[in-house]
């Protein structure tokens, strides 16, 4: 079976719309070092080489840990510089104000990798069509996990979150914890060079 065959077998077997309107995705760690950035990768290139979009990456920081790795093709997007890489235009060192310019007026998909949840980023995270909170649900780290939820509940409705861990999780989990209905984050090696068995957890993500 030739890749394109293949692709669309994929496809069909986990439901993608080819007409599904134009997205844009927050994704937001409970606690810093979580796995925000690569879930965010991950996720960018699912859509471009799976759903064949067209994706524009932000990093929403003034330290940027992925400037150093373009040196390629660079391009301008309303006005701000971006860097192409394996399709996907990422835009480095964003602010919010430009962040809220692309998601205002670009047509692509939008990934936001947005490094804290603030009053100064929530409005972005709250624009977004897609809002998705990653975290780790190991017994040390539960309070720390419920404190944040409690923070992020006061600003959106806990039904509209994607919550996303990267661990399984204890049936004994705290009630808040339980409360909530959980996806987990598949293990990928490399976030820029997915497999085929990666693909429909990525979209269960999501979806």
């Amino acid at each position: 079976m030739d890749f394109k065959n293949k692709l669309t077998k994929i496809k069909n077997k986990i439901g993608i719309n080819k007409k599904k309107k134009r997205n844009t995705i927050c994704i937001v760690g409970m606690s810093a070092g979580i796995g925000v950035t690569h879930t965010s990768i991950a996720l960018a290139n699912y859509l471009h080489s799976v759903q064949r979009k067209n994706v524009v990456y932000i990093e929403l920081t003034d330290q940027s840990c992925l400037m150093q790795m373009f040196d390629g093709s660079r391009g301008v997007i309303k006005g701000i510089p971006t860097c192409k890489y394996k399709g996907v235009d990422y835009i480095t060192n964003c602010t919010v104000r430009e962040a809220g310019q692309i998601l205002a007026f670009c047509k692509e998909d939008v990934i936001v990798d947005m490094k804290e949840l603030t009053d100064e980023t929530k409005d972005i995270f709250l624009q977004c069509d897609t809002k998705i909170v990653v975290g780790s649900l190991q017994p040390w780290l539960e309070n720390k996990c419920v404190n944040y939820i409690r923070k992020i509940l006061k600003i959106c409705d806990a039904k509209i979150i994607k919550w996303v861990t990267i661990n399984k999780i204890n049936k004994k989990k705290n009630y808040i914890l339980s409360r909530l209905s959980w996806r987990y984050m598949p293990y990928i090696e490399n976030p820029f060079l997915l497999e085929e068995e990666h693909f429909e957890k990525l979209h269960n993500i999501i979806a």
